[in-house]
């Protein structure tokens, strides 16, 4: 019974998490983590940490994420959970972004990459690559942003998922305005317009 509470608790804090009610997210999760500590219940306290962390990235408070998803990250490892370390090294990754720290969330996102590769989840596999996109954008370095967009882009219609390529390709749409080469911007608009 415990274990199905904490489960729901979980459940329902994702679910505030996702309509920005961080608050209840919070309380939830919380209370969820309680029982799955009390019940040494190793998934459920990996799946908690990850996340609270996903609140509070949300909040602004990247620090409070480091410390949540890190926990998470300890706990995946000890279950030997590819995907779970997959998404939290994805998650990580971008909290280093925020930090300005661009070896460890370099480092962070190709341990995504790595890991959701072994075993074939290839959204994720996107995922890590766009990570590591933005942080070449960061560093203006437009051969490897163009290499791991497209390589991203490419992942995205081969698996067919509209959601991720539209938003792959929105977010190379606004690195080429930004970079002020509106040519290319048109293009990959006029590609952004035409995914199902």
């Amino acid at each position: 019974y415990e274990k199905g509470k904490a489960e729901a608790l979980n459940q329902k804090g994702f679910c505030h998490v996702q309509v920005a009610d961080f608050e209840s997210a919070l309380g939830e999760l919380h209370a969820a983590l309680k029982i799955f500590n009390a019940l040494e219940d190793l998934n459920g306290i990996g799946s908690a940490n990850y996340n609270i962390g996903l609140v509070f990235i949300r909040m602004g408070d990247f620090q409070m994420a480091l410390d949540h998803e890190l926990k998470s990250l300890e706990v995946r490892e000890q279950l030997n959970d590819c995907i779970g370390q997959g998404n939290c090294h994805l998650q990580i990754g971008y909290i280093y972004e925020h930090f300005n720290d661009f070896e460890g969330s370099l480092g962070h996102y190709q341990k995504c990459h790595d890991l959701h590769l072994s075993v074939s989840n290839m959204v994720c596999v996107s995922a890590g690559l766009i990570g590591m996109a933005s942080l070449y954008i960061m560093k203006n370095d437009h051969e490897k942003v163009k290499y791991y967009l497209e390589e991203g882009i490419k992942i995205r219609k081969t698996i067919n998922d509209p959601r991720g390529h539209g938003a792959t390709m929105h977010r190379y749409t606004n690195y080429f305005f930004q970079n002020e080469n509106y040519e290319e911007a048109k293009k990959t608009a006029e590609e952004l317009i035409a995914v199902d």
